[in-house]
């Protein structure tokens, strides 16, 4: 149910300007109050905290700070000597030096980086090389309890550079101070003796490689000579010249001939052309006399005539055979005279010039015949010449072969006497390569240290104690703020009750002199405006018992009546009433009676000695309380109350783990919560709200009772 929420403290205006409280952003509901983790967290949070807890923090860092003074106490001593060296060697900043064989050999050095060099100088074996040159009492066998007696040693490189610092502690400073001084000379002697066994073996290397490669080297040579005389072939190089130039002249007189017949070959089509376009007669046209012709007409007529007398003897001039001869005989006249006396005539003679052509034909044809036979003789030249180059091709690569291996074996020889001789060079410029820097140092007792001990104890203790106490008040989940109860009750305060010593009377004596009266003042404002209208009523309530709920109804009531208001306070409060108690009245009769009809509500109604103030007692106990208050009774007594009253404030039970507020809280709308900071926890805050929620009550606001805080803002 939603709630018409007046405020009357921390006033905003839209949200805008709120600050973040205690961990509490603008805007947050109860969901994520009960989630907050330790990054919701601020320092004002943190301190607030350990304030609370204090208890927890100071028992904690305390007892860090104990156990930190017993083992200063207690604790064995422990003496530490210091040396510094410069070892030789690859560091980080000269790291990508050759990594070649011949580097290596000629290396004037030792061959580790600094970083191995250190392991080496902090091996077991180093150590016990120092311990008993230093004199120290060894056992025969090393155990693992004798082991953790020994020094302890170590050393670390300082920065990027070649210097190192050997760190030795023991519970006897002449032995700590003997082995930091002789473990740089011990390893020293052995990075030495390792130098000088690695000349000696390069030089043993390098001799016995310069007498493989001149064996090598002979048998490379002899083999050479061999295969040039199987071979007859003395230089190699000048006979595939030889060959390579014979095949360039063939391939020359090739290209020579291909041209010739070519042209050869031109020349046949051109005059076979011209042959074909010459025809083979001349026509010579003349003009002759016709005589040949006109004779054989005539007597071919004259053989017609012959044949028609003939034909007379035994046939008549009429008869068809003989008017058949005489029509031919007519037309072979006609034909006859018809003949031309000269006629012209075409005589065809053999072409002299087809001669002439045939004659070129033939000669072309035969230079062509030449011209081929020279191309195929060129062919066969280049290819026999090629045959011998190709012959000679694995005979110039083994001879190369060889050469190349000789080559490369006397190259060797060279470079393998130059590095015996830089090896032996190296022989006699063997130095040091561990350079001691300051000596060992006086040995210095370094533990137990009390004061580190107490300072590492008090950081330990910090962090502990504020863990401790983060535990604490997790396990605890108390509404811890103000910011925090506003949150779960989503209301604002009211007004903030300064805290007064249990020794005095939880009513005000002397309103008017009282200065923290004023508290009651301001909720006596606030609540009749939260509550609105001439005549109001209105449950006090807390969340717990324990929460001073009766104490501030009693003022409160005080204050209402001093401003005139005709106010009357009810303990509704069956199981445990405590109003009579406060303004030291009788309580045999009191609400109980009025609600169940035995009693009037004049017969229970009690003054007191501030003036418009009355009071109504618990009266008789009853076995079931929340059902009274529930009851038609009691509705009819707060109707008459509210008739009779301006102002009724009731002081109910605690709201969790009771409906006897619930059941009040449905007749009596308005309800002052009372909070006690670390008094309830968070899901019993939220259920009793809830539980009001229910009901249907409206907070008008939280009253913040036993505030620290209240005295100063009252000044």
């Amino acid at each position: 149910m939603a709630r018409n929420v007046r405020h009357t403290e921390v006033p905003t205006k839209n949200g805008i300007g709120t600050e973040r409280k205690n961990g509490i952003e603008p805007g947050m509901n109860k969901d994520q109050l009960l989630n907050l983790t330790l990054t919701d967290m601020s320092f004002r949070d943190i301190y607030a905290l350990l304030k609370r807890r204090k208890a927890v923090f100071w028992g904690t860092l305390l007892t860090c700070l104990a156990i930190a003074t017993a083992l200063g106490l207690f604790m064995p001593e422990r003496y530490q000597s210091l040396s510094q060296v410069i070892l030789e060697g690859k560091t980080q900043a000269n790291q990508g030096s050759s990594s070649d064989i011949e580097s290596a050999l000629t290396q004037v050095g030792v061959e580790y980086d600094v970083p191995t060099q250190i392991r080496i100088l902090s091996s077991f074996a180093m150590v016990y090389a120092a311990l008993k040159r230093s004199n120290y009492p060894l056992p025969q066998q090393i155990s693992e309890q004798v082991y953790e007696t020994l020094p302890q040693v170590e050393v670390v490189q300082i920065g990027t550079t070649n210097a190192v610092q050997v760190s030795v502690e023991h519970g006897e400073s002449k032995f700590t101070n003997a082995v930091a001084s002789t473990l740089p000379v011990v390893y020293k002697e052995f990075i030495e003796d390792k130098q000088r066994d690695q000349v000696k073996r390069s030089i043993e290397f390098v001799t016995a490689r310069l007498a493989e490669e001149r064996e090598g080297l002979r048998q490379v040579e002899q083999e050479a000579a061999q295969f040039k005389a199987q071979n007859g072939v003395a230089d190699s190089n000048f006979e595939q010249e030889a060959r390579l130039a014979a095949v360039a002249r063939a391939e020359t007189l090739l290209n020579e001939s291909q041209l010739a017949l070519d042209g050869s070959r031109a020349s046949l089509r051109s005059v076979q052309s011209a042959r074909a376009a010459t025809p083979m007669v001349l026509n010579n046209p003349q003009t002759r006399k016709n005589v040949e012709a006109i004779d054989r007409e005539n007597a071919q007529l004259a053989a017609l005539k012959n044949q028609r007398a003939t034909l007379l003897v035994n046939n008549f001039p009429d008869s068809d055979r003989v008017k058949r001869i005489d029509e031919a005989i007519k037309e072979q006249e006609t034909y006859i005279n018809g003949l031309k006396e000269t006629i012209d005539v075409s005589v065809t003679t053999r072409n002299p010039q087809v001669d002439y052509y045939d004659q070129q034909v033939e000669a072309a044809r035969a230079g062509v015949v030449a011209s081929e036979a020279r191309v195929s003789a060129a062919q066969g030249v280049l290819s026999q010449k090629r045959q011998e180059l190709s012959a000679l091709a694995p005979i110039v690569a083994k001879q190369r072969e060889l050469e190349l291996r000789i080559q490369e074996a006397q190259q060797t020889i060279t470079r393998l006497k130059t590095l015996l001789s830089d090896t032996k060079i190296r022989d006699n410029a063997l130095s040091s390569p561990v350079t001691d820097l300051t000596g060992a140092t006086p040995a210095r007792k370094v533990s137990p240290n009390l004061v580190l001990n107490l300072a590492l104890a008090l950081v330990a203790g910090v962090l502990l104690g504020a863990l401790f106490s983060l535990l604490r008040d997790a396990s605890l989940d108390r509404v811890n703020t103000v910011e925090e109860a506003s949150v779960l009750a989503e209301s604002e305060v009211l007004s903030r009750i300064p805290m007064r010593s249990s020794a005095r009377d939880p009513l005000i004596a002397d309103p008017q002199r009282a200065r923290a009266f004023e508290s009651y003042r301001i909720l006596r404002s606030s609540a009749l405006l939260a509550a609105g209208g001439e005549k109001s009523a209105f449950v006090v309530t807390s969340t717990v018992p324990k929460e001073g709920k009766t104490t501030v109804a009693g003022n409160l009531a005080v204050a209402t009546a001093l401003a005139g208001k005709r106010t009357v306070l009810v303990d509704a409060n069956l199981r445990n009433p405590a109003v009579h108690k406060l303004f030291k009245v009788d309580s045999e009769r009191g609400l109980s009676e009025v609600a169940n009809g035995t009693l009037t509500l004049d017969e229970v109604v009690k003054e007191t000695a501030t003036p418009g103030l009355s009071v109504i007692t618990a009266g008789a106990e009853v076995p079931t309380p929340t059902e009274l208050i529930g009851s038609e009774g009691m509705a009819k007594v707060i109707e008459d109350l509210k008739a009779r009253f301006d102002t009724v404030i009731f002081d109910s039970p605690a709201a969790f783990g009771f409906a006897d507020t619930q059941s009040l809280v449905g007749q009596v709308k308005d309800v002052a919560y009372v909070y006690v900071a670390q008094r309830p926890t968070k899901p019993k805050m939220r259920e009793a709200v809830g539980m009001i929620d229910f009901a249907g009550g409206r907070l008008l606001g939280l009253v913040v009772n036993k505030d620290a805080s209240a005295a100063s803002r009252l000044r």
